[in-house]
């Protein structure tokens, strides 16, 4: 990558330690699963839960109150700090972009800002985008090709004093090529087939252009509208985030005229929403059940597979790890199943194993594989063979993040299975804000616990995950030899070919057990019954414009 190491590393350290603060480990009693929107039992987790409301039953008006954990550091969501908190999700009602995800992880142009998004040219890679004139900045300057090349440009790395979260992708640009003010041509070094996510700016040119304004300009201050709402005001007495109408929109119209952001961590935001002082809240492990037993019993509950998916990394660097055969009896010892159902109790969800280290359920490529049974005869076996036994003991240490209950009681639900083999886990804590700098990152660890998210339209992001050694997200302590799977799966620009090359990627990466996929982790909100067109969402954006409140109480 092209970012320097020490900036990589910065950023990753923010990825790290807001996956792990805001992380999900979902385990719980043994009441039964609900159904999406509903209190009923459920059969299948969606990737997409919301209703679909007609416009006519939308009232023309009317304020959303929704939770953010904190206030970001920066309102710039590409800046280093900006990665930090939920900048993004504040934002999101203000930004789009020329290319928008559907729900079966395909992609299709939004005509709200690009006439054509169409591949040219495949060597090399070519994408040509044809702007919609209409389409403008907040401050009425419209967006335009010069617009694209400064945000390319400062993205890739190319101007150093400019605090890039991460370079991933734009730095397989070679050029941007501007055919007039409304159209250009991406032309890529090398082909990428996620290359969607890399054709449109999400910056204003004279942003990307002036690394101060880039880092500082936006700590209290949005970064420019190109959506339907615009940021009003940031008040960090109260810790509240206003939203309004963009009066320059060009699109269809909102039914919103606020939507109005509360700082609260999640338990804070839990007693909001049963207080009626919110309209929606994302549910966790430990607000679930004080949220659907306080809340009306006209309460809706939205649920989908999510994202992410819940992994056990062995570090296969050192010590008795190196062993495959050991990694290997692990892995026979866990009854990943058991771990699943646990999981599915507390937030009400289908109990679903994760069957893929790349993608999570419902996006393409994923593969559901039979689970086979937890084998304590065959690992004890595997286990003696390698000179441990009831006398001598496998003794490994598994290191998780501090006050993250969720996530020790998963460590201790995984020590427990372990144990069943002769295998003796010792969990520690660390404090969160230190766990990337004094545990993953000098690898001081045997085990750990990590959540990540799938990546629908292409897997070369998690190739830093396995590879190279000391890439600042590669915690195995190895790294792959898989160096023509990963280029097959994350150049393959056919749909269905990339899917059965995922699967092959993903097959070569379960056989070397250096991380071992556990769960599936779902996204739960409840919502007021009054909202109308917002619930979870794994895959396809929200669609902003028409997220509001019913004319009348839905049935």
């Amino acid at each position: 990558m092209s970012a320097p190491r020490t900036r990589l590393h910065r950023c990753v350290a923010a990825v790290m330690l807001a996956t792990l603060v805001t992380g999900c480990s979902l385990f719980g009693s043994d009441d039964e699963p609900v159904a999406s929107g509903s209190r009923d039992r459920v059969t299948k987790l969606p990737v997409t839960d919301t209703d679909r409301t007609k416009l006519s039953s939308v009232r023309d008006g009317g304020t959303l109150r929704l939770a953010v954990r904190s206030l970001p550091q920066n309102f710039n969501p590409v800046q280093v700090d900006g990665l930090l908190g939920d900048a993004a999700s504040v934002l999101e009602p203000t930004a789009g972009n020329a290319v928008r995800l559907e729900d079966d992880g395909s992609w299709s142009t939004d005509p709200d800002y690009a006439r054509s998004v169409e591949v040219v040219d495949e060597d090399p890679l070519t994408v040509e985008v044809k702007l919609n004139p209409e389409a403008v900045w907040q401050g009425g300057s419209p967006i335009t090709s010069a617009d694209m090349e400064a945000y390319w440009k400062v993205m890739s790395g190319a101007e150093s004093k400019a605090e890039v979260g991460t370079s991933e992708g734009w730095d397989d640009i070679e050029d941007v090529d501007k055919d007039g003010k409304l159209s250009y041509r991406v032309v890529f070094d090398e082909p990428r087939s996620d290359w969607p996510l890399y054709v449109y700016p999400r910056l204003a040119s004279v942003v990307s252009e002036d690394p101060k304004i880039f880092n500082n300009y936006f700590k209290r201050r949005a970064v420019s509208s190109n959506g339907p709402f615009v940021v009003r005001s940031i008040v960090e007495k109260t810790g509240t985030i206003t939203l309004v109408r963009n009066p320059r929109w060009w699109g269809a119209a909102p039914r919103l005229n606020r939507i109005v952001f509360r700082t609260a961590a999640p338990d804070v935001a839990a007693k909001a929403f049963v207080a009626g002082e919110l309209d929606a809240v994302d549910l966790t492990e430990e607000t679930a059940r004080s949220v659907l037993k306080g809340a009306p019993d006209d309460t809706v509950v939205r649920r989908t597979s999510g994202t992410g998916t819940a992994q056990l990394t062995l570090n296969a660097g050192q010590g008795a790890l190196r062993d495959d055969e050991v990694r290997r009896a692990l892995r026979l010892a866990l009854d990943r199943p058991a771990l699943a159902k646990a999981q599915a109790a507390r937030l009400g969800t289908l109990a679903t194993t994760a069957d893929s280290l790349l993608v999570a359920p419902g996006q393409p490529g994923y593969r559901a594989r039979q689970v086979p049974s937890p084998d304590g005869s065959r690992a004890k076996a595997v286990l003696a063979k390698a000179g441990y036994s009831a006398s001598k003991p496998l003794t490994l240490r598994l290191r998780i993040p501090a006050d993250e209950p969720t996530v020790a009681s998963r460590a201790a639900a995984l020590a427990a299975q372990l144990k069943t083999v002769g295998v003796v886990v010792e969990v520690s804590t660390v404090p969160a804000e230190r766990f990337y700098t004094d545990v993953l990152l000098p690898l001081d660890f045997d085990l750990t616990l990590l959540t990540w998210d799938g990546t629908p339209l292409g897997v070369r992001p998690a190739e830093l995950r396995f590879r190279p050694k000391d890439s600042p997200l590669n915690f195995t302590g190895v790294a792959d030899d898989h160096a023509k799977l990963w280029d097959a799966a994350s150049e393959e620009l056919d749909t269905a070919a990339r899917s059965r090359a995922v699967q092959k990627l993903d097959d070569a990466l379960l056989d070397d057990d250096v991380s071992i996929p556990l769960l599936a982790v779902p996204q739960v909100m409840a919502l007021r019954p009054q909202v109308a067109n917002l619930g979870a969402h794994a895959l396809a954006p929200v669609d902003w414009t028409r997220v509001g409140l019913r004319t009348t109480k839905k049935d």
